[in-house]
């Protein structure tokens, strides 16, 4: 079901404020076009298996019936971070648990690696796609491995942080 964010948020520069969230780790802010869930195996991005709009941790796939996606926002206007988090889902045989968290006011994003079972199979591929035919993901992208350890306190976390902005006219070697 369409999910409604409890700030405007913008993605790559367009205001939203709802979300759908697929059992396959799939976050999109593209509601009205969205139908199917992609399927479990991941590419690299951008990718026509995805809708427009899209957060991923994709290969995770929930077939547990202890499995869950659960939303939670924290903190108060104008610096709240609205989290959507994948309980227990599977990685193979084993579990893992992530999150995508929306940060008000910076309109950053961040997928957060949290724990895992240590008989994880599979790789996933993180990143954000705008469309079909621009995408950005995380480097070993579609077989990155979790690497937090299995417990369940935050010191072990591992996230990866998307910034939007405008890129410098100059690469560090250009002599200005």
């Amino acid at each position: 079901p369409i999910q409604n964010l409890p700030f405007v948020f913008d993605f790559n520069g367009q205001p939203v404020t709802q979300y759908k969230v697929s059992t396959s780790g799939i976050l999109t802010f593209d509601v009205n076009s969205t139908t199917a869930a992609p399927n479990t195996i991941p590419e690299n991005l951008p990718s026509a298996q995805l809708p427009d709009k899209s957060v991923c941790v994709w290969g995770i796939n929930a077939t547990g019936s202890d499995d869950a996606i659960v939303t939670k926002t924290f903190g108060t206007a104008p610096e709240q971070e609205h989290w959507v988090f994948f309980a227990s889902f599977s990685l193979g045989p084993g579990f893992t648990y992530w999150s995508i968290m929306l940060e008000e006011g910076s309109n950053d994003i961040y997928i957060v690696d949290q724990r895992q079972s240590s008989d994880i199979n599979g790789g996933l591929t993180l990143g954000i796609q705008v469309d079909n035919s621009v995408g950005v993901d995380v480097t070993g992208s579609p077989n990155v491995q979790p690497v937090s350890s299995g417990t369940a306190v935050s010191s072990d976390d591992n996230y990866y942080h998307f910034i939007k902005t405008v890129q410098s006219i100059y690469d560090l070697i250009d002599k200005v």
